[in-house]
């Protein structure tokens, strides 16, 4: 996630260690207006290849050009006040034919010697009309926060410079869940996904969860849905499913380009009270458990009680997501929320896109001289997948596969919120990755499934990379990794058991539940490997280790 960074004292030698933009008599707003980013543009690689949020890291790009930027007012702005900040549209092709993104990038300029305590990644300092300034993320700045929820619940329009608008949507529900909110307090969240999200809490003591959606297709084809897909199913579960285990949505901020096209760029949503991430409670669980092993063994009453403890939990799991599946199934044709059978066509892409993926993975790791966890030769692990990825399309039917509904997505451990003993199930973008309109197609239920097996497998990986970095007796290490393999293994079993439980006699269940968890499997490891190169290439050793296996049989 992107660290809060301190531009007071205790932090002089790291700004000063900021890039500087001198604009001479010019001001920050000249560096947003049409023609007048060169500037600012120079230093967005860097930038970005740092930011949490970019999927472009350790990729060569041949362009990063700032798309367009609208000023965001203060609230009770009146004409000719200095805004609050920009919302940028950064432009950015990669090498080699690897794609074309927009990044949602939020911009605002404080001065340097009166600058909040914390900023949100700062990018430069400026000098120019206003004196010295330091332009940083504005998904941490309250004064910009605040604009943006003006404009939400105003429903406004604000247009920029080179005619691209926001627009500001809003419902019944946002009024009834902020009266009398006043000023927001803003506070950055950590919730492990490729966005940037904020807590806003108001006067009255009522809180939302303002989301900066980052990553939007930089080619649309004519046709294509544009609507944030989270907006379109958290409205779907809030108003017509009744589901109770998600965050109500209450409004959201759309960039309309000069060509028209529609991007969400911000969403609001309910704030529910809770006690973390489930990935970090996940990450807290296995701590214990294999502390527990170093000390006494795999086989010790403490390991076992531990692994049995949080494969409660990991059930609920299961049965909250199967849930949302059977939600997703049950709407009316006219919401669009209902099955359709797979036809042998969509059988055939399935196969088509599972050998593509498995290349183009190959390719990303020759181009990155990936070291396989295994120590073999990436040339084996081609061909072992290319026979693989052939014996599993082999098996899948359209009798076999069930129904295709709407899904979660991109469903791991860091989309559930732990409440109590129970969870909330957040994020319905899809995989970021992916374009929007692949995103809106209907698929099986096995991808959100076959992504939190894989997320039990990373927190027991985690889990054991701490102990060997904390640098624990090393003879130890063996019962370590034993537990670590046990509780990922009893959670995803209890977590399967969760989810079949949830979901029994529904058509979207696979009839050959073991073919079609295999090939989900495979495909997950083939996508978490590539996302993990391009993002977090220090974790790509977990997927690896997977895909390996995966690819043995």
């Amino acid at each position: 996630m992107s660290s809060i960074t301190s531009v007071g004292a205790a932090a002089h030698d790291a700004f000063n260690a900021l890039p500087k933009l001198e604009l001479g008599a010019g001001s920050v707003a000249d560096l947003f207006a049409t023609g007048g980013g060169a500037k600012l543009e120079a230093l967005l690689p860097d930038y970005l290849q740092s930011q949490r949020w970019f999927a472009g890291k350790g990729q060569a790009l041949d362009s990063v050009v700032l798309k367009g930027a609208v000023a965001v007012p203060h609230a009770g702005a009146v004409p000719g006040d200095a805004p609050a900040g920009w919302m940028a549209l950064v432009d950015v092709t990669r090498s080699g034919g690897a794609g074309r993104d927009l990044y949602a990038l939020p911009i605002v300029a404080r001065p340097a010697t009166s600058a909040p305590e914390t900023l949100l990644e700062p990018l430069a300092r400026v000098h120019g009309a206003e004196g010295s300034m330091v332009l940083a993320d504005g998904a941490g700045d309250t004064a910009f926060i605040q604009g943006l929820h003006d404009v939400m619940r105003g429903q406004g329009a604000i247009t920029g410079s080179g005619g691209e608008r926001l627009l500001g949507h809003s419902g019944h529900a946002l009024e009834e869940a902020s009266h009398g909110t006043g000023q927001l307090t803003v506070t950055p969240l950590s919730l492990h996904t490729s966005n940037t999200s904020v807590k806003l809490t108001g006067e009255d003591g009522s809180a939302q969860v303002l989301k900066i959606v980052r990553r939007h297709d930089g080619i649309v084809e004519p046709g294509a849905p544009q609507e944030a897909l989270d907006l379109w199913k958290g409205a779907y579960l809030t108003d017509v499913a009744g589901y109770r285990n998600s965050s109500a949505v209450y409004g959201s901020i759309k960039h309309v380009g000069v060509d028209g096209v529609n991007r969400s760029v911000a969403s609001l949503g309910e704030f529910v009270p809770n006690d973390g991430d489930s990935w970090s409670h996940a990450l807290g669980a296995v701590d214990g458990v294999l502390s527990a092993a170093a000390k006494a063994g795999s086989e010790a009453p403490a390991v076992q009680s531990g692994i049995e403890a949080y494969g409660r939990v990991a059930r609920m799991q299961g049965q909250r997501l199967g849930e949302l599946h059977v939600a997703f199934a049950s709407g009316s044709k006219e919401s669009g929320f209902t099955g359709v059978a797979a036809t042998a066509d969509d059988i055939a892409a399935a196969a088509t896109r599972l050998g593509e993926e498995a290349g183009s993975t190959i390719t990303q790791l020759r181009g990155a001289n990936t070291q396989l966890p295994s120590g073999g030769a990436v040339d084996s692990l081609e061909q072992a997948l290319a026979q693989r990825t052939r014996e599993l399309s082999s098996k899948l039917t359209p009798e076999t596969v069930g129904e295709r509904i709407h899904t979660h997505g991109d469903f791991h451990l860091g989309q559930m919120l732990a409440v109590g003993d129970d969870v909330r199930i957040i994020d319905l973008e899809g995989a970021p990755s992916l374009p929007l309109a692949e995103r809106w197609l209907r698929t099986s239920v096995m991808g959100d499934v076959a992504r939190q097996r894989s997320s039990f497998e990373y927190a027991g990986a985690q889990g054991v990379k701490a102990i060997e970095e904390a640098g624990g007796d090393p003879s130890a290490l063996g019962a370590v990794r034993t537990a670590a393999d046990d509780f990922s293994t009893h959670a995803k079993s209890e977590f399967m058991a969760g989810w079949t439980d949830a979901t029994m006699g529904q058509k979207f269940v696979p009839g050959d539940m073991k073919a079609a968890l295999d090939e989900a499997d495979l495909s997950n490891a083939l996508y978490e490997t590539k996302y993990e190169l391009g993002s977090r290439p220090d974790w790509v050793s977990i997927p690896l280790t997977r895909l390996e296996r995966l690819a043995q049989g």
